[in-house]
């Protein structure tokens, strides 16, 4: 087996972690999870090493980096709705989080690093046209700000110690297997809402807000390609799906696939942060040859049924 497919994923018990954990595994990697939670026992996956755990303990974090070539950081400590006012949020759980992995990374003598920014926050309003990853980047929350001072630690990481990253700039995810227990991720949270006969709420204008929405096995699909190449240096690449789709454009394609009609709260005070985010893929297509699979109707379709299953199972 090729010494690359060692991996360490720091956070697979969520959403992005564990899409990631099931497409490793599926490839043959040898995975390790370390997670401060226990995985339910319908998450664990044959094969996963699971060690349970925090990574700011130093002994359980070095002992997990033991023999492993790759760490997969998908710890989540803020979301886009985190407090905005400044910045302490962002930097006390986000960006120290980071040095500390790094710091550690260097310790156990661990090269490479695969980091998720946003492929929306940090770019800013982007009012017509694709974002590309060669943009100036002018990010209007303390979120985005706070992934772009991650992407700044990485490279002065790779400038110093020689780590070897690869960003991944993602567009809006849906298609949990998982229930998503906060209320972010507009499409599952919405499909969960109304096959529990729950409101949805809208912010903002349903009309106008315009979004890059991919489908979780498309993004897990594109980062274990990348992650298997012998990429050098710092590499940024945009996740999504190059379309751009309104909140209302969500609503409609749900009424068309569910008996159900959803009930619906409007928010127009609450504002939804970017008002425009469409993403530029042809970066990554060109490097890897990745192209998303699911458009929004058949990734739709495939989050409903699997939502259907976790409520039918009790999961």
């Amino acid at each position: 087996m090729n010494a690359r497919k060692r991996a360490l994923v720091i956070g697979g018990n969520g959403l992005l972690g564990y899409g990631i954990l099931i497409k490793l595994a599926a490839q043959k990697w040898m995975i390790r999870n370390l997670d401060i939670r226990e995985a339910n026992e319908h998450m664990r996956i044959k094969g996963v090493e699971y060690v349970v755990g925090s990574m700011f303990d130093e002994a359980i974090l070095a002992e997990s980096l033991k023999n492993i070539d790759v760490v997969f950081y998908f710890i989540s400590n803020t979301i886009p709705k985190s407090n905005d006012e400044n910045l302490s949020n962002e930097i006390s759980k986000t960006l120290i989080a980071l040095d500390y992995m790094l710091h550690m990374m260097v310790k156990n003598s661990v090269q490479r690093i695969i980091f998720p920014s946003s492929g929306g926050a940090v770019y800013g309003e982007m009012n017509d046209g694709f974002a590309k990853e060669t943009d100036v980047l002018v990010p209007k929350t303390a979120y985005g700000t706070g992934k772009l001072l991650c992407e700044n630690v990485l490279g002065f990481y790779h400038q110093k110690y020689g780590i070897k990253s690869l960003i991944f700039r993602i567009g809006n995810v849906y298609g949990s297997p998982l229930f998503r227990d906060k209320q972010q991720g507009v499409v599952d949270v919405f499909i969960q809402n109304v096959l529990d006969e729950k409101p949805i709420t809208i912010w903002g204008n349903a009309s106008s807000v315009v979004r890059d929405y991919v489908f979780l096995d498309d993004v897990a699909n594109a980062i274990e390609m990348a992650a298997r190449q012998d990429y050098q240096g710092v590499n940024v690449f945009n996740v999504g799906t190059g379309v751009g789709t309104t909140t209302l454009d969500i609503i409609e394609c749900l009424c068309n696939k569910l008996d159900e009609k959803p009930i619906i709260n409007y928010d127009p005070s609450t504002s939804s942060g970017i008002n425009r985010i469409v993403l530029d893929i042809g970066k990554i297509q060109k490097a890897i040859g990745w192209k998303p699979r699911y458009d929004l109707s058949k990734g739709i379709t495939e989050t409903i049924e699997m939502k259907r299953d976790l409520m039918w199972s009790g999961g």
